[in-house]
């Protein structure tokens, strides 16, 4: 895996270290800005899980070079270690979503109201629809939150405030076996172990390696073709 993250990240991070210009010009939009950009590309180094020491690392190779100051460390000799680091801390977070996605499933699975999909996916409807169940190649409009098993929120049609059109024969297997369970009308919760989604590459920046994947689905129409 490329890790382009690790070039593009430490765009914004330094923004705390003090320069000549120090910020303290910018209007509170402009720092409301700034600040929604540092957000956005945090996206890209999150897998890495990085604690306060190193990101504050991060944050000073950034300052120096924007700076214009004297570099502490040789990049033609490190520039070829980033790699090596990146793809063993990506191994890590790997195996370290894989444990806890199988823990989360096992548990679930204790539940007597879960349905598992012949890949694996597991669904629990929540709310019952009074309408048809769309088949495996139906296209939908679908109202979705996804979020990772900590909560972490990666895509979500509701806080945009628009509902989504998908045909679900084009999707991730999870979808497109667990969604034919809700009826219209009907809202579900779907459970997604990573090969019934993005398996061992994810879908970087947002979904690391291996993860397990929870949706909370309202089904609202079946469209026609």
């Amino acid at each position: 895996m490329k890790l382009i993250y690790l070039v593009l990240p430490a765009f914004i991070l330094g923004c705390t270290n003090q320069g000549e210009n120090s910020g303290q010009n910018l209007n509170e939009e402009e720092r409301s800005i700034l600040y929604a950009i540092g957000v956005e590309i945090s996206q890209q180094v999150r897998v890495l899980g990085l604690n306060q020491d190193e990101l504050e690392a991060i944050q000073a190779g950034f300052a120096d070079n924007v700076l214009q100051k004297e570099l502490a460390v040789d990049m033609s000799v490190y520039r070829s270690k980033i790699q090596e680091w990146g793809s063993k801390r990506i191994e890590a977070a790997a195996a370290r979503h894989t444990q806890e996605g199988e823990e989360y499933v096992k548990k679930l699975s204790e539940d007597p109201d879960i349905i598992k999909t012949v890949s694996g996916a597991m669904v629990k409807v929540t709310k019952e629809g009074t309408g048809e169940a769309p088949t495996g190649s139906s296209k939908v409009k679908i109202d979705y939150h996804g979020t990772l098993i900590d909560g972490t929120v990666f895509d979500s049609s509701k806080d945009r405030g628009e509902p989504a059109t998908f045909a679900l024969g084009g999707l991730i297997k999870c979808w497109g076996e667990g969604i034919p369970n809700i009826k219209v009308g009907g809202s579900a919760t779907l459970v997604c172990p990573p090969n019934t989604a993005y398996g061992a590459t994810g879908s970087p920046p947002v979904i690391p390696p291996n993860a397990t994947l929870v949706f909370e689905v309202d089904l609202l129409e079946i469209l026609q073709e």
